[in-house]
C-alpha cells in the first residue's frame, strides 16, 4: 500500500506561497486531488495541527472567518492503515491507541470527520482478523468518524473477513452505486463489486438505518428535481 501513495513531503506547494488569495483559491486542489496515508493517531493529529494553531482533528474555521477548512475536511482520497504507536500490542491495547480519534473528548466537541471523502482504502491488517473470529469488528464508530454524508464512492476494506462486518463495511459505507474491494493484504488482483442497496443482507440496525436514511434523502431530492422539471 505505502508504495501506491505520494508522501506529503513529495508535494509541491510552492504556488499556494504566492500570496494568500492564491493560497485560498488553490488550496483544496492540493488536499482534495492527492491521496493522503495515515498509519496512528498521531499521524493524523500532526497533519491537522502543523500550520493551524495547534487546532485539534479536523477542526475548521467558522463560516465568518476567509481562511479554509481544516486540512482533514478537504481530504478526498485516503488510506488508512490503522497501527499501533508500540510495536507487538494485541487488539485490544491497538484499540485502545485509537479511543481518542474515535471518542475525542468534551473539549473537542467541535471536531468534524471526513466530509469530502470519497475514496478510501482501510486496512486492519496489524490487527491478526481471521475468519473464524467470534468477535466482530465493531463497525459503528467507524462509520460515525470516518463516513461522509451520502456514502462513498469507493471503498477497500483490507484484513477483515467476518461475513456481517464485511457487509456492515460494504453498505454502511459506500453509496448506492460505489464500488467495494475487500483483499486479505493487497489491494492488488482483486474483484471490485458495485454497491447496490436494493436487497441488504445481514446488516447491523445502525447500518440498515443509515441506507434507509440515504433513501429518503434521495427520495427527496427527486421530488425536488421532478418539481422542478413539471414547473
Amino acid at each position: 500500500m505505502a508504495e501506491e501513495v505520494k508522501h506529503i513531503e513529495a508535494i509541491d506547494a510552492a504556488l499556494l506561497r504566492t500570496c494568500r488569495t492564491v493560497y485560498h483559491e488553490t488550496v483544496h486542489v492540493l488536499y482534495g486531488m492527492n491521496r493522503f496515508h495515515f498509519r496512528k493517531p498521531r499521524d493524523i493529529e500532526k497533519f491537522a495541527h502543523v500550520g493551524l494553531g495547534r487546532r485539534p482533528f479536523g477542526w475548521y474555521r467558522t463560516v465568518s472567518e476567509p481562511a479554509p477548512c481544516g486540512r482533514l475536511t478537504m481530504i478526498r482520497f485516503m488510506t488508512l492503515r490503522m497501527s499501533s504507536e508500540c510495536v507487538g500490542d494485541d487488539r485490544k491495547q491497538l484499540w485502545s491507541s485509537w479511543c481518542d480519534f474515535f471518542y475525542p473528548s468534551k473539549e473537542q466537541d467541535q471536531l468534524v470527520g471526513f466530509p469530502a471523502l470519497e475514496w478510501l482504502a482501510l486496512d486492519l491488517t496489524d490487527w491478526a482478523l481471521t475468519a473464524g473470529d467470534a468477535a466482530k469488528v465493531r463497525v459503528t464508530p467507524f462509520l460515525k468518524k470516518l463516513r461522509p454524508t451520502g456514502g462513498l464512492r469507493h471503498l477497500t476494506l483490507i484484513g477483515v473477513y467476518h461475513e456481517q462486518n464485511l457487509h456492515d463495511f460494504k453498505h454502511g459505507f459506500v453509496r448506492q452505486g460505489g464500488t467495494f474491494r475487500p483483499a486479505s493484504c493487497s489491494v492488488k488482483a482483486v474483484a471490485t463489486t458495485t454497491v447496490t442497496h436494493d436487497n441488504l443482507p445481514e446488516v447491523s440496525m445502525y447500518v440498515r438505518s443509515i441506507v434507509e436514511e440515504d433513501r429518503a434523502s434521495q427520495a427527496i431530492l427527486q421530488g425536488y428535481g421532478n418539481a422542478a422539471l413539471a414547473v
